[in-house]
């Protein structure tokens, strides 16, 4: 279905489908890529930058995660709460991945982003159309 409603496209746009594939849970969603971003959790960025950028200096966990909450007033640790089973995206992979479906949109046969969501990570592979019609 995906692949008939990409090749039914003329042009490019933010409409052009792709594929989500949650695992393990087993669901597929069809959705335009401008969707993208509501599909998949963003990696906060208020504590975040601070938090990492602090870690790489060689800060012990405890006093960066100390320092975000003084300097930002929020706790990164609520952010990355492991519970969630969302993996995290920045916003550049969310742009990689549009890049992608606009590469494969262009090429003969036009090909098929699909997206794997993971528990820890979100995997990204391109399908030719022409095997799936």
């Amino acid at each position: 279905m995906a692949a008939e409603k990409l090749l039914a496209q003329p042009s490019w746009s933010a409409e052009v489908t792709i594929v989500l594939l949650h695992q393990p849970q087993g669901g597929v969603t069809l959705a335009p890529i401008q969707g993208l971003p509501g599909l998949l959790r963003p990696i906060p960025t208020t504590g975040i930058d601070t938090y990492a950028r602090l870690r790489f200096e060689g800060k012990s966990l405890d006093n960066a995660l100390q320092a975000c909450i003084v300097k930002d007033q929020v706790n990164p640790s609520q952010d990355l709460d492991p519970k969630q089973l969302e993996p995290l995206v920045a916003e550049a992979q969310v742009l990689k991945f549009a890049a992608l479906a606009q590469l494969a949109f262009a090429r003969d046969p036009r090909e098929l982003l699909v997206l794997v969501k993971w528990p820890d990570q979100v995997s990204a592979f391109l399908v030719p159309c022409d095997q799936l019609v």
